[in-house]
């Protein structure tokens, strides 16, 4: 039995960036496709339960593979976790807010291949955190975020 006292983490940001209803509209064409499919093997009624099945598979796949943040103070260090990923605030220097207009550009022409990226595509704002670690390949790190200026100031407290 440990005797240590871990202090546990403070959480002063957390979200879980769901895809837009829109983009998950796409989904819902996986239960007559699979029924389509699956009809001249089986009957109408297996065939409509294979496609319903197959929906709720992608959907569950959908959410849970959606980007979840959280910022989480630990003995007074502020660290930031997207996803499986970590970063101690200490590493981060300049926060942008990147704004729909320049979102595209972001992803597409200026993105470093060297960055960390974390992106929902239906969510039109981003944070860019710079990396000032000297030890760290990585420029910066560019996470998709429905509230931006939450999630700036969690990491500047």
């Amino acid at each position: 039995m440990s005797n240590s006292t871990q202090t546990p983490d403070e959480v002063l940001y957390r979200e879980t960036v769901w895809p837009s209803l829109i983009a998950s509209l796409p989904i819902a064409l996986i239960a007559p496709a699979v029924a389509l499919v699956v009809t001249p093997f089986t009957d109408f009624v297996l065939a409509t339960l294979a496609g319903s099945f197959a929906f709720v598979i992608c959907l569950i796949a959908l959410l849970a593979l959606s980007p979840k943040i959280r910022v989480s103070k630990t003995e007074g260090r502020i660290h930031l976790h997207v996803n499986s990923a970590t970063i101690d605030s200490k590493h981060i220097g300049a926060i942008e807010l990147i704004e729909k207009q320049q979102v595209r550009n972001e992803r597409g022409p200026s993105l470093d291949a060297r960055s960390f990226r974390v992106f929902q595509p239906s969510v039109p704002q981003m944070l860019k955190l710079q990396v000032i670690d000297e030890a760290d390949a990585t420029p910066y790190w560019l996470v998709s975020t429905r509230d931006p200026k939450n999630l700036k100031a969690a990491l500047t407290k």
